[in-house]
């Protein structure tokens, strides 16, 4: 019976590396057998039963290395698009698209190294350096955008509340403060954004 269980696992392709010990116990238990029976053909199947999981480990580890070949490449290809985020222009960049696309990309990252095939720690470590390096790089780029941003608004609010201050002193002088209160109109045109608040 127990045979023929490991029979039908090896059939189904569970993992080789469960069956050595188990063919081993057998072999033992049989030549050891105070039993009436075909011990010669239950000798015959285990031998058999150890070459076809010989056939079996080979096979299965040819997968692991193909599965494991494609996962590094999988795992390259994502470090290539969070190094090519990085390398942007910081001034041209759509910041709001790129952090998207970088947490898209970390959440693959995630999803393979807990999920797909464990990689070589050396091809690990080396990949996972890169990823971190271009996500500190994208990350200290768009606080420095945006630190450069808070700058220049702050510049604008400050030109655009003294612009305000000149137009409320205006506001006594009635019409003839018109062509005055245009040129405030131009200031405030040329003095930026000063965000929407």
């Amino acid at each position: 019976g127990q045979v023929g269980l490991l029979e039908q696992r090896v059939r189904g392709g569970a993992p080789a590396q469960d069956f050595a010990k188990a063919i081993a116990h057998l072999r033992e238990s049989v030549a050891g057998a105070n039993a009436a029976g075909d011990l010669a053909g239950l000798t015959a199947r285990l031998e058999k039963l150890g070459d076809s999981v010989g056939e079996l480990t080979e096979k299965q580890s040819a997968e692991a290395k193909a599965a494991s070949a494609e996962a590094l490449a999988e795992r390259e290809k994502l470090v290539a698009e969070a190094e090519a985020l990085a390398a942007q222009d910081p001034a041209k960049a759509q910041w709001k698209q790129v952090t998207a696309q970088l947490d898209s990309l970390f959440a693959r990252w995630q999803t393979a190294q807990k999920d797909g095939p464990r990689l070589s720690k050396n091809d690990s470590n080396e990949l996972w350096k890169r990823f971190r390096t271009a996500r500190t790089t994208i990350e200290s780029h768009r606080k420095a955008f945006f630190a450069e941003l808070d700058g220049v608004h702050k510049e604008a609010r400050s030109r655009k509340q003294e612009l305000v201050e000149r137009a409320e002193a205006l506001a006594s002088k009635g019409t003839a403060a018109i062509p005055d209160y245009r040129r405030l109109l131009d200031e405030w045109k040329l003095a930026g954004r000063a965000g929407k608040r």
